[in-house]
């Protein structure tokens, strides 16, 4: 479910591209999960059909993607945000399968020493109850 609601925010949220510096190779991936997730089972499940409805009718962007029908499960790569109190964070992801289910949990980091490093100890440090 809460892959389903990235999807959503990443066409529905107007902001999200602002937020996502890379959001046009963030699309592309998300929609490609989507359809890995689908792949090889019965569509069936009604809110992931809702979403594709819902998407379908509100993005040219899903539309497009959608229609390419590519079916990949990506684990790794970049993740570059604008973040309103930090700035710029250059992060990488990683994505952890389950594979049973096809739940997903995916982390984020920065590189050592580096400034998205820095940020992200700054937005640690603000969920630290005072």
């Amino acid at each position: 479910a809460a892959g389903l609601l990235l999807v959503r925010t990443a066409f529905m949220d107007p902001n999200f591209p602002a937020w996502v510096r890379n959001w046009d190779e963030v699309t592309e991936m998300l929609v490609s999960w989507l359809r890995f997730n689908i792949a090889g089972q019965s569509f069936t499940d009604p809110k992931l059909q809702s979403l594709i409805v819902e998407l379908s009718g509100a993005s040219q962007r899903f539309r497009t993607l959608w229609g390419r029908q590519v079916v990949k499960q990506k684990t790794r790569g970049p993740a570059l945000f604008d973040h309103p109190r930090v700035g710029p964070l250059e992060l990488r992801y990683r994505v952890f399968v389950l594979p049973d289910t096809r739940q997903a949990m995916i982390a984020y980091y920065a590189e050592p020493g580096t400034s998205s490093a820095a940020g992200l100890r700054v937005l640690s440090g603000l969920t630290q109850p005072a």
